[in-house]
């Protein structure tokens, strides 16, 4: 049997199958993807993943890509311990929450993200080298090419914050209904954005430099 993850510390995705095949007991081949340098635009990645996102998972040779599918794809191969319930209506359950996950958090962190990991570097970039990196995307251009000539509007950088916050508040009334924890409010505190800590929005960077 051969694993080979390739995927990025700094991704969420890639953390979300790090952490099934961390439950699974699964040995693999890590294969970090510097994203910085865009490796994951080289023409050797996209023949893997044509998305040209991260994670992707090469099981014996043969490709397995978006986190999502991974997930439910390591569950099907190594079926023990199980990761999802088993039962049709159980497994419903479950891919409403992915669906939500995939909808809602997982686009809403590309904001704060962007600006915390990508946003110095990119306003630093001369427009042509920009432009010959976001060509290559095959997803997210048009989000890249918005913040890198409009910056991240507040608004939208809040808006990401709350939608997470109110992921959290949501995941943790799913779990009490499993296993009730004292101190109801505890996640509402730890999910409430602190601003001494919020990574500036792009253009309010540009603004104080």
């Amino acid at each position: 049997m051969s694993l080979i993850l390739y995927h990025s510390p700094f991704s969420t995705c890639s953390q979300k199958v790090r952490l099934a095949l961390a439950e699974k007991g699964l040995d693999y081949d890590s294969r970090i993807i510097e994203l910085s340098r865009q490796e994951h635009l080289e023409d050797w990645y996209l023949a893997i993943n044509p998305n040209g996102v991260v994670p992707s998972l090469v099981h014996n040779g043969r490709p397995v890509v978006d986190s999502s599918v991974i997930c439910e794809y390591l569950d099907d191969v190594f079926p023990e311990p199980a990761l999802g319930p088993r039962d049709p209506l159980g497994r419903a359950a479950m891919r409403t929450w992915m669906r939500y996950f995939e909808e809602v958090p997982t686009t809403a962190i590309r904001v704060p993200s962007f600006n915390k990991l990508f946003a110095a570097e990119i306003a630093g970039m001369d427009a042509a080298k920009f432009d010959a990196m976001t060509s290559k995307m095959p997803l997210r251009k048009q989000f890249y090419r918005q913040m890198f000539s409009e910056g991240c509007p507040e608004q939208q950088y809040r808006d990401s914050l709350e939608k997470l916050r109110q992921c959290l508040v949501r995941v943790e009334r799913q779990l009490a209904e499993f296993a009730p924890r004292s101190g109801p409010r505890a996640i509402e505190e730890a999910a409430e954005p602190q601003a001494e800590e919020e990574p500036l929005p792009l253009a309010e960077r540009e603004a104080a430099a």
